[in-house]
């Protein structure tokens, strides 16, 4: 269909382009480069919208195609019912610099004509029921930014996506998220994961099958956000001077061995979360964990951790969830420190037998606290004073 019967005349006000969702070319735009043709619809954002149809359907998808020759660039209808598999037609569509078809029932493979779409720059099929392997060519589309193919539904290695992680993305240097949680991979994390330039701020390999040593991420210089958890990791944790701007360290649910590195408390220390739970991690905590002074969320729990816990690793201003049960701590917890984060949810220190003394009253303070759990260690609750909180959640 030619652009003409698709596109109002530059003196018209077109409808269609204050429908929800859509963006149509205006001549600032075409000025900038950003598009050509005036009123062309240059951007589909949808997502929600109870669209029902197949991603291969030929009528569809000729509609699809015309909007694009006349200029679309972005096409986001994540949430919506769409179905089948993706075929050769979506190849055409070379002008693409988004493409958003998250949250939907899409299945097969990802299929190899999409590496002809070398302007993407944000490719989302996220939660869908996409099948096979990772294809090397992901290295290729050199102008990604984003690459989310995480939480494919399949039930089965068969019916998922499994095999390894392509060395090749770490060739992608403008890649800023790449989120593939939830599949079946496996193998190791590439070393080229991060190769030198990279831009990789948030990186989310969570409940694979990955196994070996995570130092391979200790090349991602720019990282944000890093989740590991729910894999078969083992080896010290991996740790870096330059990760100044993390936020996120989420490793839980793998065998990552020795201990919390200092150098982790020293570098990152706008962290927000730090969860290392149910690993196989020793020795006593650095008292270096008390200067992350933006720490809210502290989960060590099922380790084997020991040592006390001092006055230093509990003066967390912004601290919300505390939970350092099942290790080997031992001693008196910090009475003062306990009544000094006011904005505590929850704290689990139970399945300590060595930790002993009383409840210390300070916690009383703690007007946000709904549940405080001590069972099996050796405190006692005898005396406690509770000026202002009832604390019933006190177990």
């Amino acid at each position: 269909m030619p652009c003409e019967r698709l596109i109002a005349p530059k003196a018209a006000a077109p409808a269609y382009c204050s429908w929800f969702g859509i963006t149509c070319c205006k001549a600032a735009d075409v000025a900038a480069g950003e598009c050509s043709v005036v009123h062309s619809v240059l951007v589909i954002e949808m997502p929600l919208n109870n669209l029902n149809v197949s991603v291969s359907d030929p009528k569809w998808l000729r509609t699809v195609q015309a909007l694009h020759d006349c200029g679309m660039t972005k096409l986001s209808l994540e949430a919506n019912q769409l179905s089948g598999e993706m075929d050769d037609a979506w190849g055409d569509m070379v002008h693409l610099k988004v493409l958003n078809l998250a949250n939907a029932w899409i299945g097969g493979p990802i299929p190899e004509v999409l590496r002809r779409l070398s302007g993407l720059t944000d490719i989302n099929l996220s939660n869908n029921f996409l099948t096979g392997t990772l294809p090397d060519w992901l290295g290729s589309l050199e102008n990604l930014e984003v690459l989310n193919l995480g939480s494919q539904a399949g039930t089965t290695e068969e019916t998922g996506l499994h095999g390894t992680i392509p060395p090749d993305i770490g060739k992608l240097s403008k890649l800023r998220e790449l989120n593939l949680e939830a599949n079946w991979l496996t193998g190791e994390i590439p070393e080229e994961i991060c190769s030198e330039g990279s831009s990789l701020i948030q990186l989310n390999l969570r409940a694979n099958s990955l196994e070996g040593r995570a130092t391979p991420v200790q090349q991602c210089a720019k990282l944000v956000q890093l989740d590991l958890s729910n894999n078969d990791l083992t080896g010290p944790l991996p740790v870096a001077d330059h990760w100044r701007d993390l936020t996120t360290y989420q490793l839980s649910d793998n065998s990552f061995t020795g201990r919390l590195p200092l150098q982790l408390c020293l570098a990152a220390h706008i962290l927000e979360t730090l969860d290392l739970s149910r690993n196989q991690l020793t020795g006593a905590l650095p008292n270096q964990v008390g200067v992350l002074g933006g720490l809210k969320t502290f989960l060590i729990a099922s380790n084997r951790f020991t040592g006390t816990i001092t006055e230093d690793l509990l003066y967390l201003p912004a601290i919300r969830h505390i939970d350092m049960s099942d290790n080997n701590f031992f001693g008196i917890l910090p009475a003062v420190a306990l009544g000094f984060p006011y904005g505590l949810l929850d704290i689990d220190v139970s399945n300590n037998s060595g930790i002993t003394g009383i409840v210390p009253a300070q916690m009383g303070y703690l007007f946000a606290l709904q549940k405080a759990r001590f069972t099996n260690t050796s405190m006692a609750c005898s005396g406690i004073i509770r000026p202002y909180n009832l604390l019933d959640g006190l177990w």
